[in-house]
């Protein structure tokens, strides 16, 4: 598995700045020569599970639905994660392209108990998705907890309550692989650049994205 491609994610809460640092880091990537695409969860691709669920989280009303149980709603994310990694990330990395992830599985769990969604539900539910990363691991995950000028979308205090529950998982999550926290900047030019300096080490390394524990 020596040509498998580099898995690179960003997480953190709503109007942090990750997606548009994702798809740069993505132009910063094909720059330097590495074959790289942007992918996110639970997916905008057309005919996929992962645009129905997102479809169905933002506009349940669409499909004539009153409300969603916040157990059940993190229960169908799993699904199009599951869906996401077997019928397109596994394929993409063992091609020997690397992928730049947009949210990551940490959303489930940090979205569904700011939800209300029950932990040990989520928990198991997590199990089951973890066993089809098996054999994958991220070369690093950048958490944004900075506010992207002019894009706030939640209030400040959720902002905060969200940024907790990632900074605690994060901790967590550092014993399996590179975990970096990226704050607040003045502006995203000079977060990218951060980014960049810790970025550029990894992508021209000798590592996999294989998990060999």
């Amino acid at each position: 598995m020596a040509n498998n491609g580099k898995l690179f994610v960003f997480e953190g809460p709503d109007g942090s700045g990750k997606s548009t640092l994702a798809r740069r880091v993505v132009a910063h990537l094909v720059s330097k020569g590495m074959p790289c695409e942007y992918a996110s969860y639970p997916g905008h691709t057309p005919a996929t599970l992962g645009k129905l669920v997102y479809e169905l989280h933002h506009d349940p009303s669409r499909f004539e639905l009153k409300s969603i149980n916040a157990t059940s709603l993190q229960l169908l994310h799993i699904a199009a994660h599951i869906d996401s990694v077997e019928e397109s990330l596994k394929p993409t990395l063992k091609s020997g392209r690397s992928v730049v992830l947009d949210r990551f599985w940490w959303s489930t769990w940090v979205y569904g108990l700011f939800g209300g969604a029950n932990r040990e539900s989520i928990r198991k539910m997590l199990d089951i998705e973890l066993e089809h990363w098996n054999g994958i691991r991220p070369e690093c995950v950048f958490l944004t907890l900075g506010v992207e000028p002019g894009r706030e979308k939640v209030s400040a205090k959720d902002f905060k309550r969200l940024a907790d529950l990632y900074c605690e998982l994060g901790c967590e999550e550092r014993k399996n692989y590179r975990v970096e926290v990226v704050t607040g900047s003045p502006s995203l030019d000079s977060t990218f650049e951060k980014i960049v300096r810790v970025l550029d080490p990894i992508s021209v390394s000798n590592k996999v994205g294989v998990d060999k524990r």
